[in-house]
C-alpha cells in the first residue's frame, strides 16, 4: 500500500541524511561553523513549499502512481550517485 510503502522509503531518507550529516561532520568539522547554520537557517523557508506540495500530492496519488513515483526518484538517486562514483 501507499502507507507501507511511505513508511519504508520516508526513514530511508533520513538515515541516509543523518548519515551523511555525520560522517561529513566527523571529516569536515571546519564546514559546521556559523556559516552552516545561518545557510540552513536561511533554506529551510525555501524548502518548506516543496515538501508540503509533496504531502499534497502524497494524498492526491493513487496507489500504483506513487510507488512509480517514489521508486522512480529512488532509482535516479542511486543511478546518479553511481555515476558520480565512476567519474
Amino acid at each position: 500500500s501507499k502507507a507501507a510503502n511511505r513508511a519504508l522509503v520516508q526513514p530511508f531518507i533520513i538515515f541516509m541524511q543523518i548519515a551523511y550529516l555525520i560522517n561529513n561532520s566527523i571529516q569536515n568539522p571546519q564546514n559546521f561553523g556559523a556559516r552552516f547554520w545561518l545557510m540552513l537557517a536561511l533554506t529551510i523557508p525555501v524548502v518548506l513549499p516543496g515538501t508540503l506540495t509533496g504531502v499534497w500530492l502524497y494524498h492526491k496519488l493513487s496507489e500504483r502512481d506513487f510507488k512509480r513515483a517514489a521508486y522512480g526518484l529512488l532509482g535516479l538517486g542511486a543511478l546518479a550517485l553511481v555515476i558520480r562514483a565512476m567519474l
